[in-house]
């Protein structure tokens, strides 16, 4: 598999506008590694499951924005002074996050590149229903002398207990 284009030219940010005439260029991480996968996504979940009725959508989008901002970011050309501007959190809100368009520009191209592996797993946990398809024995209670077996209504009752059914978005 081909690596996806990861560089993003934006108007320069840089304190001096002229540094770059053609604009700076923003590279993102890929592969993206696993430990920043895991911190998105669970940062997604903590923060839908502390909030009463949940995290609405455009919450949860807005706060992966800033955590693709923070988190994604393998390179930028920013300088001052002639000096490579460091590449850390404070520096990205100081320099990126005050620059909307320019911050929107990169967490676009974030979301295009993330989103899947990053909300995959976070849509599949939300799903209240088991996967489609056959099952490979009957999933209904048999009767034995008229009444529902032991074992099929322990199936039954294990395995609705066992359905998860987090998501993003809460329900209230």
């Amino acid at each position: 598999m081909e690596a996806p284009d990861t560089e993003i030219r934006i108007s320069c940010i840089c304190p001096d506008p002229a540094t770059h005439p053609d604009g700076d260029v923003v590279r993102l991480q890929w592969p993206l590694p696993f430990p920043t996968m895991a911190l998105l996504n669970k940062t997604i979940r903590w923060e839908k499951s502390t909030r009463e009725g949940g995290l609405p959508m455009p919450a949860a989008l807005a706060l992966l924005t800033e955590l693709y901002l923070r988190h994604t970011l393998a390179s930028w050309t920013l300088v001052e002074d002639g000096a490579p501007i460091a590449l850390n959190e404070a520096n990205v809100e100081r320099y990126l996050m005050t620059v909307p368009t320019a911050a929107f520009e990169v967490a676009d191209r974030a979301d295009d590149l993330y989103s899947e592996i990053v909300l995959g797993p976070l849509i599949q946990r939300a799903s209240p229903s088991s996967p489609g398809g056959p099952t490979e024995r009957s999933t209904s209670p048999t009767k034995v002398n008229g009444a529902a077996s032991k074992t099929s209504r322990q199936s039954s009752r294990s395995s609705s207990s066992n359905t998860e059914t987090t998501g993003i978005v809460g329900t209230a």
